[in-house]
């Protein structure tokens, strides 16, 4: 029983930082990283990244998964300081 509740709330913290912006993110960073060894990369293996396609897919990855990150707990932040200065406002006017 204790397992299933801690798979559940794994499954609940994954699904809440797994979303497509961060899918579609990821899948161009892989894309851009590839496109930018084959273009450009390095091919006497000088340059450490540039010169294996692993190394630039990865990193294209890593920068794609960065820029596609949406933290949904400051969204979360903002309508609870947006709620609060709502009540603060509706407490004024009735004061008055």
């Amino acid at each position: 029983m204790e397992t299933k509740t801690i798979e559940n709330k794994f499954i609940k913290k994954i699904k809440n930082y797994l979303t497509w912006q961060l899918l579609i993110g990821i899948v161009v960073g892989a894309i851009a990283g590839y496109a930018y060894y084959h273009f450009v990369g390095c091919n006497k293996g000088t340059c450490s990244i540039t010169s294996d396609p692993t190394k630039t897919v990865m990193f294209g990855i890593l920068l794609g998964g960065v820029i596609g990150f949406k933290d949904k707990s400051k969204k979360k932040k903002k309508v609870a300081i947006e709620e609060s200065v709502e009540k603060v406002v509706i407490t004024e006017e009735e004061n008055k």
